[in-house]
């Protein structure tokens, strides 16, 4: 039956379900050699932008226990409000798309000019947490799970992860 405990999804459950405000980002499982070791717990990289950037969020809302965080960028991508809402509640979500006609040649500052990055929080979290982070944010149905690489902030924080950015953008020039 549909009021049947196991039907019934709380308010907030649902909220988070159909008006999450990030995407939710595969980037890594820490494995060795493609398996997974058995003292070795599996971990997950995991990056969010908006109101789960916040610890706050992350440990009281969701009860989630990061094992770490940093602020991070993900070049060549852009922040879209385009997945409907609930309406007179939250009129859209956003999502995190790549951008797919970029010139691979396009240097730091016109990524910067252009926007083609987002920032956000890189966690790293346990098997569980990840489990539960995607359960709540409905993926595969609201979000899909997309692996890419995140770059962690560096420098002294007065141009906001430029300096990381410069980094990667001196590594491809190297190579």
């Amino acid at each position: 039956s549909l009021s049947s405990p196991t039907n019934i999804i709380n308010r907030h459950q649902l909220l988070m379900m159909l008006a999450g405000l990030l995407i939710i980002i595969l980037l890594q499982c820490d494995c060795s050699n493609g398996l997974a070791q058995q003292s070795t717990p599996t971990t997950y990289n995991y990056f969010p932008y908006g109101s789960n950037m916040a610890i706050s969020t992350m440990m009281n809302l969701r009860n989630l226990s990061p094992l770490a965080s940093t602020a991070a960028i993900l070049p060549a991508h852009t922040l879209r409000f385009n997945i409907p809402g609930v309406p007179l509640v939250e009129p859209s979500s956003a999502s995190v798309e790549p951008i797919i006609d970029m010139d691979k040649a396009v240097d730091v500052d016109t990524m910067i000019e252009r926007g083609q990055l987002v920032h956000g929080v890189l966690y790293k979290l346990t098997e569980e947490d990840f489990a539960s982070v995607c359960s709540t944010e409905g993926v595969p149905f609201a979000y899909s799970l997309h692996r890419c690489r995140v770059i962690p902030y560096s420098g002294d924080g007065k141009r906001a992860g430029e300096a990381c950015l410069r980094k990667l953008d001196d590594d491809l020039n190297q190579a």
